[in-house]
């Protein structure tokens, strides 16, 4: 924990996960998040994850971290985190769990990672709580400049594959051979991997497995997913000063509407 917040209140598990304990911990939307203790000594640092993800498949990184002490939740709808009230997945939402999670540990001022939807969460918090981070490590985050109504109602992609979700394997091992199998899980370090599914699935009595995040949860977050507004955050005015932000976005050209949107500012 940090030295700087010595009234932050103490984790209460909620569960354990080995040696680590899990605290339950409220968000609007009548959500409860999991929060996970990923262990480490150090400076704390909060990991965030990608839609269809969870907090757990960080694990296998954290553990081979030195010098910090990682957390991470399982954002709304994912993992062992419920669904917000009416399952709307307006992204601010996640912006409010980032932020129960820093108020919950004393966080404040300090240092996160985002992936995808967990880095945008992370610039969300951070746009509505000026001051929430002093670091911030954000790759390939869902961050796009204002487009056309009719582009945020059209066909979506990875909304309409994330429908097409399998949810069921025999064992956690079938599934783990599935994903190993074929893009684009198969990019996953095998730690990550079988991270991501005996945590990202719920064993049955029979001893088959179903995903935690439901098909149409991941879905609606694809569909909700251009209709934020991070950008405004003017991320490329951040990479100096007391913020780092991930900016390579610009720079490897992973979105050149974005980096050109940015250039023009």
């Amino acid at each position: 924990m940090r030295a700087d917040h010595p009234d932050q209140p103490t984790l209460t598990p909620a569960a354990t996960d080995g040696d680590r304990p899990t605290a339950t911990i409220p968000s609007t939307d009548g959500v409860a998040l999991a929060l996970h203790d990923l262990g480490g000594a150090g400076e704390p640092i909060l990991l965030a994850h990608a839609t269809g993800f969870h907090g757990r498949v960080w694990g296998p990184l954290a553990a081979r971290l030195s010098g910090v002490h990682a957390w991470a939740p399982d954002l709304r709808g994912h993992g062992d985190s419920t669904a917000p009230d009416g399952a709307a997945f307006d992204w601010e939402g996640f912006a409010d769990d980032v932020l129960a999670v820093v108020d919950h540990l004393g966080l404040h001022g300090g240092v996160a990672v985002g992936h995808s939807k967990g880095g945008a969460s992370l610039l969300l918090a951070e746009q509505r709580r000026p001051g929430t981070f002093r670091a911030l490590y954000c790759y390939e985050p869902v961050v796009f400049p204002p487009v056309d109504e009719e582009l945020l109602t059209g066909p979506n992609p990875l909304a309409e594959g994330a429908l097409r979700r399998r949810t069921t394997f025999p064992s956690y091992e079938a599934a783990i051979a599935n994903f190993a199998a074929k893009p684009p899980l198969d990019g996953l370090h095998p730690d990550a991997l079988r991270a991501y599914v005996e945590h990202g699935f719920a064993e049955q009595p029979d001893g088959s497995v179903v995903l935690k995040c439901r098909p149409e949860h991941e879905s609606q977050v694809y569909r909700m997913g251009g209709q934020h507004r991070a950008f405004e955050l003017r991320l490329h005015r951040l990479e100096t000063g007391r913020h780092r932000l991930a900016h390579k976005i610009f720079q490897l050209g992973l979105c050149p509407l974005l980096r050109e949107r940015a250039a023009g500012r």
